[in-house]
């Protein structure tokens, strides 16, 4: 079966990812799809506001095929990694690669990614964050000797996405071929979008407002997880058990968080000491080196206790979770069995990876049990999910 790989979050599973979804297997002429999806912690920085298991029910009750997590370190870590994991993954089962974003001209993002990658593109990015750019600012400072049409779709957050998904395929030598999807709608993250195709416009609405945005297959899982108390749309207590953790830390436990660099650990720890709201801390801490985006996630990566150490270790994914999947994701996971690729479809059987991969799986288990610790109902917050919990099948 052809099969067109997508990786994505679905926070929460949106009209306009039905449209990507669905153009991305019309355009490609592919049988089924498969999506590589963050688990319970967000590129973000933050939760997510249902739990993955539930956002890949809703995926695959909405048309995707075949839902894997993205591990751990990848998911929350910067886009350059974030494109890295999902491509890495996804070449074991795609035979093209497809991506939502603000603009649908393929050869524009071959020629950025390949400008990108060259000798005087890798010294121009590293002049620029010599200059003290943030990571994006410096991406299209890098590119001020392209055409203007090239250098503004480094100022588009997704298209940016789409230029790393681009340039993981050429750095991991995949003979992958990629089709970007114009998004319809609002933007990437803008806020109080009308039509509905913003995730973080959607994500600031109550669960009943924000059904009324969702493909009615994904409202309905949107509305039974609400009401078993399983929306965190509420994540103060989140916030507060973060704090709590993260005022603990010595100066000496920082230096070792992923992303930490160049003395910012003072910044953060001066601002966690200012305030008990993790978001006021990342306003506290920002700087044109580091802006918000990469604060929040050097905030959980030390809530999470993700190391730089730990992303060495780890430079692709060595094994991915089945989260859900269809009739026809059934017939791609019975193809992968042969792939050397470790699925893991029952948490139990994790066990049997490598001891060091085993380790990265128990990790990624306790940071599930930290996300459901902050669920509203008290039912829930219990240990071991990833061990317990089994993909959704569809019948």
């Amino acid at each position: 079966m052809k099969t067109v790989g997508i990786v994505a979050e679905y926070n929460p599973f949106h009209k306009g990812h039905e449209y990507q979804l669905r153009e991305a297997v019309r355009r490609s002429g592919a049988d089924c799809s498969a999506v590589v999806m963050s688990g319970s912690f967000t590129q973000r920085g933050s939760p997510a506001i249902l739990d993955k298991y539930a956002r890949a029910e809703a995926a695959v009750r909405c048309g995707a095929d075949l839902v894997l997590e993205l591990p751990l370190t990848f998911a929350v870590a910067s886009a350059e990694r974030f494109a890295l994991g999902g491509v890495s993954i996804l070449s074991r089962f795609a035979d093209v690669l497809s991506f939502g974003a603000e603009c649908g001209d393929a050869p524009l993002y071959a020629s950025v990614a390949d400008f990108l990658l060259s000798s005087e593109g890798k010294d121009s990015l590293r002049g620029a964050l010599r200059e003290g750019l943030s990571y994006p600012a410096a991406l299209e400072k890098a590119a001020a000797r392209l055409e203007p049409e090239a250098r503004g779709l480094l100022s588009r957050p997704n298209a940016i996405l789409g230029v790393e998904y681009v340039k993981a395929i050429r750095k991991l030598s995949l003979p992958l071929p990629f089709l970007p999807v114009a998004r319809i709608g609002s933007g990437h993250d803008e806020e109080g979008a009308p039509d509905g195709y913003s995730a973080s416009s959607l994500r600031s609405l109550p669960a009943d407002k924000m059904a009324g945005y969702l493909p009615r297959d994904s409202a309905g899982v949107l509305l039974r997880e609400a009401e078993k108390g399983c929306f965190l749309s509420d994540q103060s207590l989140y916030r507060a058990e973060m704090m709590t953790c993260l005022r603990r830390m010595s100066k000496e436990e920082w230096r070792s968080v992923a992303g930490v660099s160049e003395g910012i650990e003072n910044r953060i720890l001066s601002a966690i000491r200012q305030t008990a709201d993790p978001e006021e801390a990342v306003k506290l801490a920002n700087s044109g080196r580091y802006p918000s985006s990469r604060i929040r996630r050097i905030l959980l990566s030390a809530y999470l206790g993700i190391t730089a150490d730990r992303i060495r270790a780890f430079p692709e994914p060595r094994y991915a979770c089945v989260l859900a999947f269809s009739r026809k994701g059934r017939e791609l996971l019975a193809a992968a069995k042969d792939s050397g690729f470790p699925l893991i479809v029952n948490g139990s059987r994790s066990r049997f990876l490598p001891k060091d991969d085993f380790r990265e799986f128990q990790r990624e288990a306790a940071a599930d049990d930290l996300y459901y610790m902050a669920m509203p109902d008290p039912s829930v917050r219990t240990a071991g999910t990833a061990f317990l919990k089994k993909p959704y099948m569809e019948s």
